[in-house]
């Protein structure tokens, strides 16, 4: 995941400038140089693809939300000794919330934060949504309350 020590997400990318000018308070570019790298950003920029839930007119109230059931597909799974337990089909599973996950980074948004993976997947305690977003090591910005947990690019 080395891509990820080198890539700049648009919410963070004005503090990584304030740092860079720290780091490198002599001028490093003449104004011409600048002004290439200007025009080299601007046309290798690629916007971010549309929500596919604004492109197909969803809102995110009519989506269900829980943990599913991998193998009945049945919402609001319970949490039982470090496991998914399933009320209607009676099975258990450790890694059903990762599915859920994967849907919200891939569907509502490109990065997640503790409160929202709590929201989306129907979970009170906060210690449990950062045990799993930690577990499935997506990468991250921010420290504690800002931290956000971002979409790979090999998602």
């Amino acid at each position: 995941m080395q891509i990820f020590n080198k890539l700049f997400y648009a919410d963070v990318i004005e503090d990584e400038i304030i740092q860079l000018e720290r780091m490198y308070q002599q001028v490093q570019l003449t104004p011409k140089q600048l002004q290439k790298l200007k025009h080299t950003l601007l046309k290798k920029h690629t916007p971010a693809p549309p929500s596919i839930l604004k492109k197909h007119g969803i809102s995110i109230v009519e989506l269900l939300l829980g943990v599913r059931c991998p193998n009945c597909g049945q919402y609001h799974l319970i949490r039982i000794a470090r496991k998914w337990y399933c009320d209607k089909c009676l099975t258990y599973s450790k890694v059903a919330h990762q599915e859920g996950i994967r849907d919200y980074l891939l569907i509502i948004s490109e990065t997640i934060t503790n409160k929202e993976c709590r929201e989306f997947l129907k979970i009170e305690c906060p210690n449990l949504a950062k045990r799993i977003l930690t577990r499935m090591n997506l990468p991250t910005t921010g420290a504690n309350k800002n931290r956000l947990y971002h979409r790979p690019q090999n998602f």
